[in-house]
């Protein structure tokens, strides 16, 4: 049948409550709406949330001014459904239809004072652009990047996190990396 409005669903199950004459409801006005509600809704199945993350310091050298994937390996945190797989470094979606997915990221890490770096969220290896973050540090100590995107993903789409140091390579100490993709 089709997508629908749920005022939409409202009317018609409202026609459908009041005929109450003998064979006013046919198979085929019931059968339809459950139809439209089936194809409108979203199953609770088809929703889903997956996390990964880096809960104490990891050591990590960016490429010079070239935006990288972060490959420490990372704990499976929550998932939540069938939809999501989650890899070392990366969340995969695995559903079989397309879904609009919110992607963020978090990232605690020191490096090099003046040191300008920018994080990124990428899908399938390409640099999600409205998701760059960038920041110079001032001082040595921890700084907290925030990146996040939104995105309709395919079946088996991978996203993950990316950096670049720009003017300089130096190894930076990643304290805490939070990534999360789920549907909307």
């Amino acid at each position: 049948m089709s997508v629908q409005m749920r005022t939409q669903l409202q009317a018609s199950a409202a026609t459908i409550t009041n005929e109450t004459a003998a064979a006013a409801n046919t198979a085929a006005r019931v059968g339809g709406l459950f139809d439209d509600l089936a194809d409108t809704a979203t199953l609770n199945r088809e929703r889903g949330v997956a996390s990964i993350y880096i809960n104490s310091a990891v050591s990590f050298t960016p490429t010079l001014n070239t935006a990288v994937k972060i490959t420490s390996a990372m704990t499976a945190g929550i998932v939540s459904t069938y939809n999501f797989t989650q890899n070392s470094s990366s969340i995969s979606y695995t559903g079989t239809i397309s879904a609009a997915v919110r992607v963020a990221a978090q990232v605690v890490f020191s490096g090099q004072n003046n040191q300008e770096y920018i994080i990124y969220i990428a899908k399938n290896g390409s640099i999600v652009s409205q998701s760059a973050f960038n920041q110079t540090l001032q001082g040595t100590h921890a700084h907290g990047f925030i990146s996040e995107a939104y995105i309709n993903a395919a079946s088996n789409d991978e996203f993950s996190v990316y950096i670049n140091a720009v003017g300089s390579a130096t190894a930076i100490s990643i304290k805490s990396l939070t990534f999360t993709v789920h549907t909307l």
